[in-house]
């Protein structure tokens, strides 16, 4: 129970972490320039997006600190050729024109990076968890953690003993007493406008295996930062890939197929398989495969056939494997020892659920399996 309580206050604390980051830019843009940056998020997607590209020639942590400071200085270039100029207009002026850039920086990276999210592996520290106990709590979640700390008391300290923070303060309360004291406000509105989108751009994994046409995407809650789709399939992956697009969380779908996992090893926190270990040829070798991207800690989601536990059923599907059933359902496969096939390769099952239904009446009942592992 209390590892369940552990578990929902470390989510609350890491999304906590990113909506912290959003609202520290996004108010102090709002408090001295009056502007309402609808294209705010718009940076912190940036930031990310530089960091992605980045990281193969600056590596992670050389991407973590140079993507923040391009970023602030798209904003300042942003600030002074286009928003300095509706700075002494009615607020909804401003509203208009970001709610009109926000659309241009998302068709902008559309157009660079394509429509769907994009892998960011983890260095191997950051991805293992603080104790085998607390598996589901990895250093990275830690990091994230200290990074905002780290943030706000640096904020805090800046604005209020330095003297380019005191300046900000006094042009929230009155901007136009501030510039008869000979202070340059327009050089403090871009500075300020800088330091609310390098705050944004401060930015921060689940594989499923044969996605199919993406009937699960818009099943994985908020908390999930990217899932890598796997459709060796291609019409299946053109139809996952639209589904991707209105899906709630970022989605990249890739061609791959299960013995060839498109990833590093331990470089996703948790693995999904629905209905494929029964089709793919070798499931021993698919296994393997997610056992080695998965970290450590890591789990993997399941539900599949397995071979039922009564001799009657168990022989109707060997009789069915055999004959006529691979041919009529994209080659599954349902007298397939699932469970043990897991626990073969190295996942120690937590849970693990079996019942039956019928797929296709007058057929008989089918064994499904339905359930969690976690990657020692």
């Amino acid at each position: 129970m209390w590892q369940v309580i552990i578990f929902n206050v470390t989510n609350g604390l890491i999304i906590g972490a990113f909506y912290v980051l959003m609202a520290l830019g996004l108010s102090l843009i709002l408090n001295l320039s009056n502007v309402i940056n609808f294209a705010h998020g718009n940076f912190l997607a940036l930031g990310g997006y530089l960091a992605y590209s980045l990281t193969p020639t600056l590596g992670y942590w050389g991407a973590l600190l140079v993507s923040p400071l391009l970023t602030a200085l798209i904003g300042v270039l942003i600030e002074r050729l286009m928003i300095r100029r509706i700075y002494n207009r009615d607020p909804v002026y401003s509203l208009l024109f970001t709610f009109g850039l926000a659309f241009v920086m998302q068709d902008t990276a559309r157009y660079i990076w394509g429509p769907n999210g994009l892998p960011m592996g983890l260095p191997s520290a950051l991805s293992q968890p603080i104790t085998p106990t607390l598996f589901f709590i990895t250093w990275y979640r830690v990091f994230m953690v200290s990074v905002v700390i780290v943030t706000v008391i640096g904020l805090f300290t800046f604005l209020r003993h330095s003297r380019i923070g005191l300046r900000i303060r006094a042009g929230t309360l009155d901007l136009e007493t501030v510039a008869t004291l000979g202070v340059n406000v327009r050089n403090l509105r871009s500075f300020n406008f800088a330091l609310g989108c390098l705050l944004a751009g401060l930015s921060g994994r689940v594989i499923e295996v044969g996605a199919g046409t993406g009937a699960n995407f818009s099943h994985y809650p908020t908390t999930v930062s990217e899932v890598v789709a796997v459709e060796p399939e291609r019409y299946l992956r053109e139809r996952a890939q639209r589904a991707a697009a209105l899906a709630p969380v970022a989605v990249s779908v890739v061609d791959g197929v299960g013995d060839r996992l498109p990833g590093e090893e331990r470089s996703f926190d948790a693995g999904v398989v629905a209905l494929v270990l029964c089709t793919v040829p070798d499931p021993q070798s698919a296994l393997a495969e997610l056992f080695r991207v998965i970290r450590p800690g890591g789990q993997l989601r399941f539900y599949e056939h397995v071979i039922a536990d009564t001799p009657g059923n168990a022989r109707f599907q060997r009789f069915a494997d055999a004959t006529f059933w691979p041919h009529v359902a994209g080659g599954c496969h349902m007298a397939r020892d699932t469970t043990s096939a897991i626990e073969l390769a190295g996942f120690e099952i937590a849970t693990c659920e079996r019942f039956e239904f019928s797929p296709a009446p007058p057929l008989p009942p089918d064994s499904h399996i339905l359930g969690s592992a976690r990657r020692p």
